[in-house]
C-alpha cells in the first residue's frame, strides 16, 4: 500500500520535463553576413528566437559561425555590442536553464574581453567574463554554469554576449556551436497540489487503519 500511495502521488505531482538540451545553434548554413539566425529546432513548450547581434556591431563574411565586427576598443562594453538570444516559456510552462556551450574566436585584431549578461537582473551584472588570449584559435566548449537566479523562469529572458577591448574596428569575434542547456517543466495548478494532498491524507489513513488491525 504504501509503494501505491507514493506512485500516485508521483505520478500526480510530478511536472513534465524536456530533456537536457533545451536549443542549439550549429550555424552550418550560415554564411556570416545574415542578420540572424534561426536555432537548429524550437523546443517543445518554449519558444527560443534567432540568434542576433546588437545594434552596435555589424555583420561580416564567416561561413558556419555567427561572426561581428566593429566591436568597441574601450576596454569596458559598449551597451550596443553584443550576440543575443532570447527563451520565452509557453503558458503555463517554466525554464530552469542550467548551461550555456559555445564555441567562439576572434580576428588578429579582434576582442581581447567578453562578458555574458541576462535580463534576470536587467543585465546589470555579468555572469562571467573572460580574457580573450592574444591568438585566432577556435576555443571550443566553453561552459557557463547558471545559477539559481535560472530556475522557475516565467517569463522572457534574453542572455547577451558583449565583446569589448577591441585591437580593431575591423577586427572580428564570432560564436558557434551555441547550445542552451536545461529543462522545460509543466507548472503545476493550485488543484493538482490539492489533489496530491489529498491522495497523500487517504493513503495515510488507510495505513494508519491497517497497522491498527494487525
Amino acid at each position: 500500500m504504501q509503494k501505491l500511495v507514493f506512485l500516485l502521488v508521483s505520478l500526480i505531482s510530478a511536472p513534465l520535463v524536456n530533456g537536457q538540451v533545451i536549443s542549439e545553434f550549429s550555424f552550418d548554413i550560415s554564411i556570416g553576413i545574415e542578420a540572424t539566425i534561426a536555432p537548429d529546432s524550437q523546443p517543445d513548450n518554449a519558444v527560443v528566437s534567432d540568434f542576433s547581434r546588437g545594434s552596435g556591431i555589424n555583420s561580416v563574411f564567416g561561413s558556419g559561425t555567427f561572426p561581428g565586427n566593429s566591436w568597441t576598443l574601450a576596454s569596458t562594453l559598449d551597451p550596443n555590442d553584443y550576440f543575443s538570444v532570447t527563451l520565452s516559456p509557453n503558458s503555463g510552462f517554466s525554464l530552469d536553464l542550467t548551461s550555456i556551450v559555445f564555441d567562439e574566436r576572434r580576428s588578429g585584431t579582434g576582442i581581447r574581453e567578453w562578458s555574458l549578461f541576462s535580463s534576470a537582473d536587467n543585465f546589470a551584472t555579468g555572469i562571467t567574463s573572460v580574457s580573450v588570449p592574444d591568438n585566432t584559435d577556435t576555443r571550443t566548449q566553453n561552459t557557463v554554469n547558471l545559477g539559481s537566479s535560472f530556475t522557475g523562469l516565467t517569463d522572457t529572458t534574453e542572455f547577451r554576449w558583449y565583446g569589448f577591448s577591441a585591437e580593431s574596428g575591423v577586427g572580428t569575434w564570432r560564436l558557434d556551436n551555441v547550445v542552451l542547456n536545461g529543462s522545460i517543466t509543466a507548472v503545476p495548478e493550485p488543484s493538482t497540489y490539492a489533489l496530491a494532498t489529498a491522495v497523500v491524507l487517504i493513503g495515510f489513513g488507510i495505513v494508519r487503519r491497517k497497522c491498527r488491525h494487525r
